[in-house]
C-alpha cells in the first residue's frame, strides 16, 4: 500500500526535526529557536530576513492524526496574536478541513501541507531507520555564549542566600528552586550623529523583548571583568508620547538644563503642550526646580554610548545552541522599541533581530515562609577583547 504523506513512520524525532529545519530557509524564513514536543510536533520561532520590522514568525509543524480543524487554526492564530508575531505558519501532514482553510485565507496565517516542504517531497523521506526517543529540547540560532551550568547556578545562589550570623541572628534562607531559561533579546542598531561635520557613531543596543529590560555593561573596578546590568526605565518611557520623549532626550543629554535655554524645537513643543513638563515631572523622569526655572534628569540610565550598551563588544556569540531550557515569550513589540529609541536618542534605529541570553532564576524561602526571587545572567566575557 502506498505510504500516505501524513505518516512518515520511518523518521525518528531527530530526523523529523532536521528535515523540517532544512525546509524552513526555503520558505524564506530564518530560524530563531526550535522546540521539539514529543515525536510529532515542532514549534519554531523565525524571522523574515528581508523585513527589518515586524518580522517575527511563529511556525507550528504537526505530523500524523486527523486534519486540523477550525478550532485548532483559531487557537494558533490567538497564539500568533498574543506573541506579537507578524505571521503564523501552520504545517500539517494530514491537511486541513474546509472551514480551517476558508478562515485562514482572510488572516495572517499560512497553511501548508508537510508533503509540500522541500525535504519531504517524494523519495527524500523513504529510507527506514530505527526510531530513537528524544526528550523535549530546543535549538537557538544565535545566543550569548556561556560556560555556566545549572550546577554552577545552584552553587552561586547557595553562596548569596541570606544566612544567620553566628547561627542565631538574622534570617536563614533556603534555595528551593533553580531554573534556566533563555531571554529573547532584541538587537537594535543605533546610528547617532552629534553634528553634521562628524561621522555618525554606530553601535548596538540590546533590550529584553520579554521583560522590557535594557541591558548595559558594568565595567567594574580596574582588573575586574565587565558584567551585565539591566534597567527597566524603558517600560516607563513606552507610555510617553514622541513629543515628551524628545524633550526628555534633551534634558537627559545634559543632565540638567535651564528652562530659558531649551532648544527652539523643544521650546515650541512645550509651548504648544505645557503639560509635557508636568507629565515628565509627575512620572519622576525629571526633577524641576522652583517655578520651573531648571530641569534635572531623573532617568536612571548610564550615559548613552556604544561602549556601555553594545554587549557584542564584550561578550561572545554562539550559533545553533541546543538546550532543554525554555525561552521566554516575546511581550514587547520591536517596532514600538524602534520608535521609542529613535525619539529618546534622536537617532536612526534599526531592528537587527533576536539574540538569546541564558539566565538562571532562583526562588529563596526564609525561615518565616517568606519567598523572593533572584537572577543570574551568564554571558561569557570575551577575553580577547
Amino acid at each position: 500500500m502506498k505510504r500516505r504523506p501524513s505518516d512518515y513512520p520511518e523518521l525518528s524525532s531527530t530526523e523529523f526535526r532536521d528535515m523540517v529545519l532544512g525546509s524552513v530557509p526555503n520558505l524564506g524564513y530564518s530560524v530563531g529557536s526550535v522546540t521539539v514536543d514529543g515525536e510529532n510536533a515542532i514549534k519554531i520561532t523565525a524571522s523574515i530576513p528581508s523585513k527589518s520590522l515586524d518580522n517575527g514568525v511563529l511556525i507550528n509543524v504537526v505530523r500524523g492524526g486527523r486534519k486540523l480543524d477550525l478550532s485548532q487554526v483559531t487557537g494558533f492564530l490567538e497564539e500568533v496574536s498574543k506573541g506579537n508575531y507578524f505571521e503564523g505558519v501552520l504545517v500539517a501532514s494530514s491537511g486541513f478541513t474546509k472551514g480551517a482553510l476558508e478562515y485562514a485565507s482572510g488572516s495572517n496565517l499560512k497553511l501548508i501541507l508537510l508533503s509540500d516542504l522541500s525535504a519531504f517531497k517524494a523519495g527524500e523521506a523513504s529510507k527506514p531507520v530505527e526510531k530513537s526517543p528524544v526528550k523535549e529540547h530546543r535549538i537557538f540560532e544565535l545566543v550569548f555564549k556561556t560556560s555556566k551550568t545549572i550546577d554552577d547556578a545552584k552553587a552561586y545562589f547557595e553562596l548569596v542566600r541570606s544566612k544567620k550570623i553566628l547561627g542565631f541572628f538574622g534570617t536563614e534562607e533556603k534555595v528551593t528552586d533553580v531554573r534556566g531559561r533563555f531571554a529573547p533579546v532584541g538587537c537594535f542598531e543605533v546610528s547617532s550623529q552629534s553634528s553634521p561635520s562628524k561621522p555618525a557613531e554606530t553601535f548596538n543596543v540590546y533590550v529584553n523583548l520579554s521583560s522590557g529590560a535594557m541591558y548595559f555593561v558594568h565595567l567594574g573596578s580596574v582588573g575586574s571583568k565587565p558584567g551585565v546590568r539591566q534597567s527597566f526605565e524603558l517600560l516607563k518611557l513606552l507610555r510617553l508620547a514622541p513629543e515628551a520623549l524628545r524633550v526628555l532626550h534633551e534634558i537627559n543629554l545634559f543632565g540638567e538644563i535651564d528652562a530659558r535655554k531649551i532648544s527652539g524645537e523643544n521650546l515650541s513643543l512645550i509651548q504648544n503642550n505645557p503639560s509635557i513638563l508636568y507629565y515628565l515631572n509627575s512620572m519622576g523622569l525629571i526633577i524641576s526646580q522652583p517655578n520651573y526655572q531648571k530641569f534635572i534628569s531623573n532617568l536612571h540610565l548610564p550615559s548613552f554610548s556604544g561602549a556601555r550598551y553594545d554587549l557584542s563588544k564584550y561578550f561572545t556569540l554562539d550559533k545553533s545552541v541546543e538546550s532543554s531550557f525554555e525561552a521566554d515569550e516575546i511581550e514587547v513589540s520591536p517596532r514600538n522599541l524602534v520608535v521609542l529609541l529613535e525619539n529618546l536618542l534622536n537617532s536612526q534605529v534599526y531592528f537587527k533581530g533576536i539574540t538569546y541570553m541564558l539566565y538562571f532564576a532562583c526562588k529563596f524561602v526564609d525561615d518565616h515562609g517568606m519567598s523572593r526571587v533572584d537572577f543570574m545572567l551568564t554571558p561569557e566575557f570575551d577575553k580577547s577583547g
